[in-house]
């Protein structure tokens, strides 16, 4: 196997191959980028609803999936919606705990050392984070390639 490639340019027109890549990467902007974050996000709320299932399994149907593009940047959010947190702000409390309201106060504890009020967080947006992000980013790079080269093959 040689150790270098060899491109023949002699029957190659530039002006098509640009006219190509910038035709592939509107479509890769427009039609793969959703795809692959939306499979990215799928993965994430998986393991979300995992997370979840063992100790609040009401919250699980309320999770869901929001790409964000602007410019070359691209988002995936999984988690609460807007509207699902005003309308079941125990969410908020579940992924980030309530503070108690002696805990300022001397003496805000019970008899049994607690601090009064205070509901300890179960994090499972950040934990599936945590558990997926190599996994993700591994499935997010093989589809977009995959995705990329099959455009690539077609035209």
């Amino acid at each position: 196997m040689p150790d270098f490639i060899e491109v023949d340019y002699s029957k190659m027109n530039i002006k098509q191959l640009i006219n190509q890549l910038d035709k592939l990467d509107k479509h890769a902007v427009n039609q793969i980028m959703p795809e692959v974050m939306q499979a990215v996000g799928n993965e994430l709320m998986d393991e979300e609803k995992r997370i979840i299932n063992s100790k609040y399994p009401q919250f699980s149907d309320k999770l869901s999936i929001m790409t964000e593009h602007t410019g070359k940047l691209w988002r995936v959010k999984a988690g609460y919606s807007t509207e699902v947190i005003k309308s079941n702000i125990e969410v908020l409390i579940t992924e980030f705990g309530r503070p108690g309201k002696k805990t300022r106060k001397k003496g805000g504890k019970d008899s049994k050392g607690r601090t009064i009020g205070v509901v300890q967080p179960y994090p499972h947006i950040r934990a599936a984070l945590i558990n997926k992000k190599e996994q993700v980013l591994k499935l997010a790079e093989k589809m977009l390639l995959e995705r990329i080269e099959q455009e690539w093959q077609k035209n």
